[in-house]
């Protein structure tokens, strides 16, 4: 009997202290550097996420990702830039970064 109060105990437990924050979506889109094809990638840290989606130097490619994640460099494994809600819809031009 001890053992069934003990995990009913430990489940209520768990599920009444669920984190409760939403992840907003947010889509942005990133310009070339104008030098050589990028491969970039968008996660809650380096290495993870969506990973390796290339932008050549003169294109523009749409992506998404949530607030608080990076856009970061598939190859050097540098962060661009965080994911913010103000970025909606704007354009990152990846010449102000290389």
């Amino acid at each position: 009997m001890k053992n069934y109060f003990l995990i009913f105990l430990a489940s209520a437990f768990s599920i009444s202290f669920k984190p409760t924050t939403e992840t907003k979506t947010i889509s942005f889109n990133v310009r070339g550097n104008g030098k050589t094809n990028v491969s970039l990638g968008v996660g809650y840290q380096v290495g993870s996420g969506a990973c390796c989606r290339g932008v050549s130097k003169e294109s523009t490619v749409g992506f998404q990702g949530n607030v608080g994640d990076v856009l970061y460099d598939s190859n050097t494994k540098r962060v661009i830039t965080k994911v913010y809600a103000e970025m909606e819809g704007k354009t990152i031009d990846l010449r102000q970064y290389y």
